[in-house]
Formats: structure tokens, sequence, C-alpha cells
């Protein structure tokens, strides 16, 4: 599994996002087949459904972006809000 970023901004599905990449994380922390802190086995469908569910909010989310916010973030991400 790779690092996932925390996306900024406001909004309760921004927030809901945030939190399915910080389990995708704890789960790689923890490690297949042992238990969460709340007693929940790490498995491969776990993880599956994670991100499969993560892919479906953020999918909703970009396509929710005004042309105004998906060009700062394009932006953002391309280095050039920061070039002087």
């Amino acid at each position: 599994m790779r690092d996932l970023p925390l996306m900024y901004g406001s909004g309760s599905r921004l927030m809901i996002i945030n939190i399915y990449k910080e389990q995708l994380s704890k789960f790689e922390k923890i490690g297949l087949g042992n238990y969460t802190e709340h007693n929940t086995l790490i498995t491969e469908k776990l993880i599956k459904t994670t991100e499969k569910r993560l892919a479906q909010l953020s999918t909703a989310y970009e396509a929710s972006l005004t042309p105004a916010a998906e060009l700062w973030r394009r932006k953002r991400d391309e280095g050039e809000m920061y070039d002087r």
C-alpha cells in the first residue's frame, strides 16, 4: 500500500474521504491477520472494501468541484502556486 495524502478543504464528504485514508494507513501499519483497537480483524476483503469505498467517494468529490476549484487544485499539485 502507499501513503495517501490527506485532502484539504471543507465539507463533510472531504472529512469522510480523509477518514477512509486514515483507516487504510492504519490497516497497513497493523498488518494482515492482526486486530485493530476495536477488535476488527484486518483482512484482504476489509482492505479492498475500504479502498473501493474511498474510490467511490473520491470520484463523487472530484465531480463536484467547480472549475475554479479544479484550476486551483491543479496549480497546487503542480507546484505553480508557490513559484515566484
